[in-house]
């Protein structure tokens, strides 16, 4: 309840909420009418029956329905939906550059060009040391050289010869006696030599190396190679058989540079599978041109035989 002052004297507002035994507000039907006494000083008091006290005023005042409850709060609404999105703002500022990075690593070389043109001959080279020959032809019947030996039309010794120097002949090297070098021997032609001949160190061959042809006693897929120091005088042949093999040529040897005769080639094993051969070891055929390795009985399928091979012409 509440007075307000105004030039017409007081106005009340009032409100007014039945409460029922049971401490729950409750509804009224009925319009009754209450006293009401107000002071000068604007103090109220309400009161069903009875007077005002001396000094006060009595307002009667309707008694109004009681307020109902307050009603459950309804559900939420379901969320709206999203909105579309915006369209995109523009293109920021380019950024600086970056560091430069590292070098990479360096390509692989380049392959090797091929050989120039040979140059023109040299001039003749200064006489050789004392006791040395140096020049066209040598023909000797007793030859001792202390020196250097540069023969560049042919050395033809019928004696002995001796030389504890190097020896070079560009030609024909043929001594009917011994021959006896203390240096290198370097024969670009033929050399022969019809008495003895003895070297103080190795007998190598570097000719270019012989090629090889599977044969059908090696079977279906054989393969027969040499090893990468192999030539025409001595190396080392393998033979891998195939399937179906039998008593005929395992492998041919070609040589490089054909023999004047049929030379005479020997071999040797040179591992555990070719020792075990025993006595049906492979036996050897032989024509200016090749050799070849024949086995007498067929050789186990997809088995390796490794050789040595000589051959002397």
């Amino acid at each position: 309840m509440r007075i307000k002052k105004t030039s017409k004297g007081l106005a009340l507002t009032i409100a007014v909420i039945v409460v029922a035994s049971g401490g729950v507000a409750a509804a009224s039907t009925n319009t009754g009418k209450l006293s009401t006494c107000v002071s000068h000083d604007g103090v109220l008091s309400v009161f069903a029956h009875g007077r005002c006290s001396a000094g006060t005023h009595h307002i009667v005042l309707p008694v109004l329905n009681a307020v109902g409850l307050r009603g459950a709060r309804g559900v939420r609404g379901a969320v709206g939906a999203r909105g579309a999105v915006g369209p995109m703002g523009a293109t920021g500022v380019a950024g600086s550059a970056g560091a430069t990075g590292a070098a990479g690593a360096a390509g692989a070389a380049g392959l090797t060009g091929s050989a120039g043109t040979a140059g023109p001959a040299g001039a003749v080279g200064p006489a050789g040391p004392a006791g040395g020959f140096s020049g066209g032809s040598l023909t000797a019947t007793t030859g001792t050289f202390s020196g250097l030996v540069s023969a560049n039309a042919g050395l033809n010794e019928t004696g002995t010869l001796a030389v504890t120097g190097a020896q070079t002949v560009s030609s024909t090297l043929g001594v009917t006696g011994g021959a006896t070098v203390g240096g290198a021997l370097g024969v670009t032609g033929g050399a022969s030599v019809s008495g003895l001949l003895s070297a103080n160190g190795h007998v190598s061959s570097t000719q270019t190396a012989p090629t090889t042809t599977v044969g059908g006693g090696a079977g279906t897929g054989a393969v027969c190679t040499l090893d990468a120091n192999a030539t025409d005088t001595a190396g080392q042949v393998t033979i891998t058989t195939g399937t179906s093999t039998g008593p005929t040529v395992d492998c041919t040897i070609n040589f490089h540079s054909s023999f004047a005769t049929a030379p005479y080639p020997i071999t040797s094993p040179a591992d555990a599978a070719s020792a075990a051969l025993s006595t049906n070891a492979p036996y050897l055929g032989s024509t200016t041109t090749a050799f070849t390795i024949n086995s007498g009985v067929a050789l186990t399928a997809t088995t390796t035989y490794v050789w040595y091979y000589h051959v002397i012409g």
